[in-house]
């Protein structure tokens, strides 16, 4: 646990932190659109909206190689930069410390602590992120059949930037990051959902 590693620790945490590894997954998502000019207010300098205005509202659960097993939730919208789109995360939340300190450091991903839960009955499918005792998050889906396994390439933005340590700006100029995933999805069910946003009552 001391500060100081040896090259073979070093060499293991390389191996992990290169080539994080997420399966066994479970993740409800639902999406629906906005318009162009909402997109370009809440997107920061260097992203634009997307051809198409989508905002996506997700939760789900992981096992992993670099954070163990953990809960999460996430609102993205679609953005661009120059000929890439992707995702740009407006607000993510974590079930574990682990799971927000990778993302958050790694990536910049803007993760808090929150707890969510995810389950399902049949067809039906509901998931919630809840913090400080608000329901920030709530899904209800009706699911089709299965529509096979498939594997997809994907892609997020996320703005990477820690304060300056006197309080005064950032530490660094902040960047745009570009997170890729290849993503092989076992079991892949779409159908009609519902969304329920709330907005936190207590600060940050």
């Amino acid at each position: 646990m001391g500060f100081v590693k040896t090259s073979e620790e070093l060499a293991r945490i390389r191996a992990v932190v290169g080539n994080p590894r997420f399966v066994n997954a479970e993740m409800l998502q639902v999406q629906f659109l906005t318009d162009s000019a909402t997109v370009a207010k809440i997107l920061p300098p260097t992203l634009e909206p997307a051809a198409r205005p989508v905002i996506t509202a997700a939760v789900g659960r992981w096992q992993s190689n670099c954070v163990a097993d953990y809960e999460g939730g996430a609102i993205t919208v679609a953005a661009r930069h120059g000929d890439i789109e992707a995702p740009y995360t407006l607000a993510m939340y974590m079930s574990t410390d682990a799971a927000i300190i990778f993302g958050r450091e790694l990536y910049g991903e803007p993760k808090k602590q929150a707890t969510m839960g995810i389950s399902r009955s049949g067809t039906r499918m509901c998931g919630w992120v809840e913090r400080h005792g608000v329901r920030l998050i709530e899904i209800k889906a009706d699911l089709g059949p299965d529509e096979g396994p498939t594997k997809v390439k994907g892609l997020a933005f996320n703005i990477k930037a820690f304060p300056a340590t006197d309080g005064d700006g950032l530490e660094d100029d902040a960047i745009l990051t570009v997170t890729e995933f290849d993503i092989d999805l076992k079991v892949n069910r779409s159908g009609k959902g519902s969304l329920v946003l709330r907005n936190g009552s207590r600060p940050a």
